[in-house]
């Protein structure tokens, strides 16, 4: 009798993910989910907030440019050819088949993703203390998933699934190093999330260009302050080069000791259902975004 409750509770799951998912269409899923987030419903016809205009960039601006920046393979020839290789984190391989991955011949660290989703990371600080098995078990199901499922974020629909290894990035203190987000509105900067500590005790700070504090929160609580990086100014053009021709993008680098490497760029930032607090900053933000 348990094995047929099991059964059928997980049946109906699988069915109520495969409607929610698959089946509701784009702009319906969109309202539902923004309603469920933020109490109401988004005006798409004549959008005013940041997650609002998020939400019509899904729908109405579906540029194959995405595709190719929100691809982790892809975009590293597009990052070389706009600020130079240098400063793009040194990779161990691209795979196709989870099962071809020599993981006999990496290094005992690195950081293993798929190219074709966000918020899939895992960080191998010793192969010899992981287990293998649960790392392709983990590498098979991500590559049998396609993200823009989750959030409608149509630039994840057509990239082709594939397994990218990194090497690992350490900071001076043994730790994955700071994550400088560089908010860029009509080619400029506007403002620098900071993350600190992803894969801990996830926290986040705000700057403004001039690197003071911005009394604003996005999910995370507010960590510390932290010291401006050596070379902000380089990471700031290096930023605006990526930034052209976008009304808006974020940019991520990390920086360790002045030592500059490109993360990702991200057009969507949580999907477009980020609650900003103060709540008056998603119509600031909004405010920001022309065209």
């Amino acid at each position: 009798m348990k094995c047929k409750k099991n059964f059928l509770y997980y049946f109906i799951r699988q069915l109520y993910r495969f409607i929610k998912f698959r089946i509701i269409p784009e702009k319906l899923f969109i309202m539902y989910k923004y309603k469920k987030v933020f109490g109401k419903y988004p005006n798409l016809k004549n959008p005013t907030t940041f997650n609002e205009k998020m939400q019509w960039k899904k729908l109405y601006d579906r540029r194959d440019i995405y595709t190719t920046i929100s691809d982790k393979c892809a975009v590293r020839e597009y990052v070389a050819d706009r600020i130079g290789e240098q400063y793009l984190v040194p990779i161990f391989g691209v795979y196709n088949n989870v099962d071809s991955i020599p993981f006999g011949t990496l290094p005992i660290t690195f950081v293993i993703k798929p190219t074709h989703s966000s918020n899939r990371v895992r960080i191998v600080r010793n192969i010899n203390e992981e287990n293998l098995y649960k790392i392709k078990k983990e590498c098979k199901k991500w590559m049998k998933e396609n993200y823009y499922y989750y959030g409608k974020e149509w630039q994840y629909k057509n990239i082709n699934p594939q397994i990218i290894i990194e090497k690992m990035l350490i900071d001076s203190n043994g730790e994955i190093p700071l994550d400088y987000k560089f908010h860029c509105f009509n080619s400029k900067i506007e403002f620098i999330q900071v993350d600190i500590g992803r894969f801990k005790e996830h926290k986040r700070n705000f700057y403004n260009v001039e690197w003071e504090f911005m009394p604003v929160r996005l999910i995370y609580n507010n960590a510390n302050a932290i010291e401006k990086p050596n070379k902000f100014n380089e990471m700031i053009l290096l930023a605006e080069k990526l930034a052209k021709d976008f009304n808006y993008i974020r940019v991520d680098f990390y920086n360790i000791n002045g030592k500059i490497f490109f993360g990702e760029l991200t057009i969507e930032p949580e999907s477009g259902f980020g609650q900003w607090y103060p709540k008056e900053y998603d119509e600031i933000l909004g405010a920001m975004m022309k065209g």
